[in-house]
């Protein structure tokens, strides 16, 4: 697991790179993550901004007591570094040292201690819950203590407190002028206005006093009465009768109600609407579908090509040896989706050198369209294409082939516009890393962009061919796209796509895309694919057999994104 990215110390220098605005992320986190985080960026930005000093070192111990996994990273920005980026030894809050046992029985503490907190023993990979208090500096009993072990605090009781009191009251609160008219034989009347908006409610009629003239101070302390919202009375404006009678419960109400109706008004969902002119749907090719075979490898495509694939299509993956590859005479290119700029810039020159054999060019991300590219314009399934209007737009780049993307069913590429190339095989890439998961594991230091394993130790050393294992005993293979300036690593899914079993359901297409690895059975893929096309009984094939007991998936052509 990566170690959480922490910017605090870096604020000043994301401010002088032109960083507009911050962003905070905590999935599943919990409240009080939330209301210890933004706090400290809100005092380091407001220190930055005033000129005043700010405690980085202190904000730092708050985040790591509240969540950390191993410590805190400065992410990608300083340049990869594995080893500090990743954290291999546990995926979950790591906590923070509080004291040790220096002789058993006994812990040395390093901080004030609650009774409440969340305290462990920490024993190798092993986790001791235990119950103890005192302050920094003191000796106390642990029965379960031996020597070596560290004492850490998982949870303060202290900080979740604070952290709870910081929210569960408005805080920040808004200045509002509140004006009321209270005339004997009319209605009460209040307006709450913010110097935007101005709310206004009526209450019971005024009636008038029996004893007591009308007290303003008295009708003013109620009407001030704000705390635990959103707005601050600034200004009190009271127009009234010498003999008004109104009770502090209306008075109340007045103020709860106009305070009320002007959060309304600014938290109210209003859903936009615009004209919009629905492009019209062109039928998809009613001729037979083209069969593409992808592959970084040369030699999977030139056998691809002997078994019936209609068009190679090459996707790179090792952007220095481009020269080297042995690609048949006529081919299509496929960009791959992450590249740094170098290596997309080299790329490009390389494709443009050779326009004469490039037919047709596959874009996966919108930067790609800032390029001339050779050949035909498709747009790759990472371009999200997911309705008519971005499919508009991609034609409007020039693009005269989308392919969807691959979270839609069936039933929607169906409906989309113009002509569509699908992904029918192969292992679909999850996501792509800037980091080295082999590089992490092995704790190798050094900058990532200055790693050469790959190609200079043994073959069964390299990244390739290796996979993430999840909980569930699934694996996820690894593969790297390699370039000056260090590798992308993509990881597959843990099982290919093959959605023939429900032939007749298919979209109509103009092409169809197998994504093919060097290593795996090619001839046999692309035959049953190639019956399937012409319309032959493909399961009568000897090769369906190999492809009929490989554990695939038909994706989400028949089932929906959850």
């Amino acid at each position: 697991s990566t170690r959480d990215l922490c910017g605090i110390d870096d604020m000043a220098r994301l401010r002088d790179a032109g960083v507009a605005s911050l962003k905070i992320e905590g999935r599943l986190k919990r409240a009080e993550y939330v209301a210890v985080t933004v706090a400290a960026y809100r005092r380091a930005l407001d220190a930055l901004y005033d000129g005043l000093p700010f405690d980085t070192a202190a904000a730092r111990d708050d985040l790591r007591q509240m969540f950390n996994r191993g410590g805190f990273t400065r992410g990608y920005g300083a340049g990869v570094r594995e080893d500090a980026l990743m954290f291999p030894d546990r995926p979950n809050h790591l906590g923070v040292a509080a004291g040790a046992c220096r002789r058993p029985g006994k812990i040395a503490l390093d901080a004030d201690i609650d009774a409440t907190d969340a305290l462990v023993l920490r024993r190798g990979q092993e986790d001791i819950p235990v119950k103890l208090s005192g302050a920094a500096g003191e000796s106390v009993a642990c029965a379960k203590a031996q020597k070596g072990d560290a004492l850490v605090r998982l949870v303060s009781a202290r900080q979740m407190k604070d952290a709870r009191d910081s929210f569960e009251v408005e805080r920040r609160q808004r200045d509002v002028t509140l004006k009321a008219a209270l005339h004997v034989g009319e209605a009460a009347r209040l307006t709450a206005s913010d110097g935007t908006y101005a709310a206004e409610v009526a209450g019971d009629v005024v009636q008038a006093a029996k004893s007591k003239p009308f007290d303003p101070d008295r009708a003013w302390q109620q009407l001030t009465k704000t705390g635990g919202t959103a707005w601050r009375a600034a200004a009190v404006d009271i127009d009234a009768d010498p003999d008004a009678f109104v009770p502090a419960s209306a008075l109340n109400a007045l103020r709860r109600d106009a305070l009320a109706s002007l959060e309304e008004h600014y938290t109210a969902v209003t859903r936009a609407t615009h004209d919009v002119e629905t492009p019209v749907i062109r039928g998809a090719n009613d001729g037979k579908p083209l069969l593409y075979a992808q592959s970084g490898d040369a030699d999977a495509l030139r056998r691809a090509l002997a078994n019936g694939a209609d068009a190679a299509v090459y996707c790179p993956d090792d952007l220095r040896q481009l020269d080297a590859a042995e690609l048949p005479e006529r081919f299509a290119l496929a960009v791959p989706a992450v590249l740094t700029a170098e290596a997309l810039d080299r790329l490009n020159q390389w494709a443009n050198a050779n326009a004469d054999r490039i037919t047709e060019t596959i874009v996966a991300n919108v930067g790609h369209f800032a390029l001339k590219w050779p050949g035909r314009l498709t747009g790759g399934y990472m371009l999200n294409a997911a309705n008519d209007l971005t499919v508009e737009q991609l034609e409007a780049w020039g693009v005269e082939t989308v392919t969807p993307s691959v979270e839609l069913t069936a039933a929607q590429i169906a409906d989309l516009r113009g002509k569509t190339n699908i992904v029918t095989w192969g292992r679909i890439p999850l996501m792509r890393l800037r980091h080295c998961p082999l590089r992490a594991a092995r704790g190798m230091p050094g900058k990532h962009a200055d790693c050469r394993w790959c190609d200079t130790c043994k073959p069964d050393e390299r990244l390739n061919g290796r996979a993430l294992v999840d909980r569930k005993g699934a694996a996820f293979p690894l593969r790297r796209v390699a370039m000056d300036g260090g590798c992308v690593i993509q990881v597959l899914n843990s099982v290919p796509l093959m959605p023939l079993r429900r032939l007749d359901r298919l979209p109509k297409a103009s092409g169809w895309r197998l994504l093919l690895q060097g290593g795996g059975p090619v001839e046999a893929i692309v035959r049953v694919y190639r019956a399937a096309l012409d319309g032959r009984d493909f399961r009568a094939l000897p090769e369906w057999d190999v492809v009929d007991k490989m554990d695939t998936t038909t994706g989400h052509f028949f089932r929906g994104v959850e």
